[in-house]
């Protein structure tokens, strides 16, 4: 049986055209008519709530690992990237799929969200990414299209087993 919050939406969604509360999340909370096509694909994930840095925060768990890649797609002429996908994968190995854009991009808001998540538990992925901004380093922004400004120490690490190697 459902909750009376939820048959609330239901009806309030009913009563300006929409076939539930879910039809009308789907049609951009109301922005879309009723009559028009639903939002696909990344619209409708985030219409339904389920892609933002929130619902991030609120899934990581004690060792979680964050592995955060630009969309290629959605780099901008300054090298700035518009969206950011995030995979959280957990210990059991299960994994969850997330989009940062807009504010959740701004460095304020990256410095916040990588601060709680690492408060969570969470590990970041320790490969090299390229940040929302474009590659930067310790001394700023960087040229990736020129190989000598990009270096990375390779230790070998033999026969350590991930879990011995500290990062």
């Amino acid at each position: 049986m459902a909750s009376p919050a939820y048959e609330r939406r239901n009806a309030a969604a009913r009563a300006k055209g929409y076939r539930s509360y879910y039809d009308y999340r789907a049609h951009d909370n109301g922005r879309i008519p009723p009559t028009q096509p639903r939002l696909r694909g990344e619209g409708l994930r985030r219409a339904r709530g389920h892609a933002g840095a929130s619902d991030l925060r609120r899934a990581v768990k004690p060792g979680t690992l964050i592995v955060a890649t630009p969309d290629a797609s959605s780099r901008r002429k300054d090298g700035t990237y518009g969206r950011v996908m995030v995979t959280a994968i957990g210990e059991d190995g299960s994994e969850r799929e997330f989009v940062l854009q807009g504010a959740a991009l701004k460095p304020a808001a990256l410095d916040k969200l990588m601060a709680d998540l690492s408060a969570a538990g969470a590990i970041a992925s320790p490969t090299y990414v390229l940040g929302p901004y474009g590659a930067t380093d310790d001394d700023g922004p960087v040229d990736v299209g020129a190989e000598d400004e990009l270096s990375y120490d390779i230790e070998d690490v033999g026969d350590q087993s991930y879990d011995d190697i500290p990062f």
